[in-house]
């Protein structure tokens, strides 16, 4: 009974062995609603496709709703404050949006762009990447003061976005090299749509090379989880064996994959899943990955087992999904007491 267990468990919060530190990304984030017409809504994105196919574009109209600060790095560190587990974000914050956040940051250069269409069954993101963000490497970091000293403290070290930093796996060599004993390393590779299988290959070398000196927890969500096992050489099919897969080609402490009706991790001695939250109506899918990523670091710098780590990281990207914010302690305990449990947990 995860969601239960975890409900007894917020009430005495979250007490990590050291700070969770993120990077290197940053993006700001700018979402629209669209319209056909004056005001009716595109309610789906087949609908936004079918008006496009027709050439229907000149009756399409979209309204600026916000204007926020993003990117895998700054919400998974969103998420971790949240908890009220100290963190330290490096990332690329050139830009006032990012002044807000209410925990140490510093910035490596100029954040990317991306625009955020939302519909009733999904959102549709394009994103410009920043140049900085591209030509960025763990020379950027060292050039920090006290960066280095802060990553070699960390009780987590959160490396997301892999697909749009080139530098990533020559940084992940690097960290290799620092005293990263006690550490855990959570790598998240971004959205590995249209990347060859020799980029592929060289990411899960260096994951196992990071993996010599620290654990890593390699967490993606399913389809990632499906085109890593296939460049991994996995044959099987099914979630347990992808990440049994990914786990022994990359050295892995332990590989998850995160979805929308569940969360499955599998480490060198179990395979667990943990079924998701049901959303009666969802306000914004964008992020939510970030938000079940930045619980995820939260809970083993406290040093959790497994199954409450996936059941309090499920419980926070379903409540961001809900309501397009980051929960912390109180607002999730609400949350799961007015949400139905999976199957016959009953809240």
């Amino acid at each position: 009974m995860p969601y239960r267990s975890l409900l007894d468990r917020l009430e005495s919060g979250l007490d990590p062995r050291g700070p969770v530190v993120a990077l290197p990304d940053g993006s700001v984030d700018t979402y629209y609603r669209m319209f056909e017409g004056r005001d009716r809504t595109v309610g789906t994105r087949a609908r936004f496709a079918e008006l496009v196919a027709d050439g229907r574009t000149s009756a399409l109209r979209v309204e600026r709703q916000s204007r926020e600060p993003g990117g895998q790095a700054v919400n998974l560190a969103r998420q971790v404050d949240a908890l009220d587990v100290p963190v330290r974000l490096y990332g690329h914050l050139d830009d006032p949006v990012f002044d807000a956040l209410g925990f140490p940051t510093r910035s490596m250069g100029a954040p990317g762009e991306v625009r955020v269409y939302g519909f009733d069954d999904d959102d549709l993101m394009i994103s410009e990447d920043s140049p900085d963000i591209a030509r960025w490497s763990l020379a950027d970091l060292r050039a920090l003061p006290g960066a280095v000293a802060a990553v070699e403290s960390a009780a987590v070290v959160a490396l997301v976005n892999w697909v749009s930093v080139p530098g990533m796996d020559a940084a992940m060599r690097g960290l290799a090299t620092l005293d990263l004993e006690g550490a855990t390393v959570v790598v998240d590779p971004g959205d590995l749509t249209g990347c060859s299988e020799r980029a592929l290959a060289g990411l899960l070398d260096s994951l196992d090379r990071l993996g010599d000196a620290t654990d890593v927890v390699l967490s993606a969500n399913e389809g990632e989880t499906a085109t890593l096992a296939a460049a991994a050489g996995v044959s099987a099919d099914g979630v347990d064996d992808h990440l049994a897969g990914l786990r022994d080609r990359a050295g892995l402490a332990a590989a998850v994959s995160h979805g929308r009706d569940r969360a499955v991790a599998r480490t060198a001695t179990r395979a667990v899943r943990v079924p998701n939250l049901e959303v009666e109506r969802a306000r914004r899918r964008t992020g939510a990955g970030d938000r079940f990523n930045g619980a995820l670091a939260a809970a083993l710098a406290a040093d959790w087992d497994v199954e409450p780590a996936l059941a309090l990281a499920n419980a926070c990207a379903s409540r961001f999904v809900a309501t397009a914010a980051a929960a912390g302690m109180a607002e999730l305990a609400s949350f799961l007491r007015e949400v139905p449990f999976p199957g016959s947990e009953d809240p």
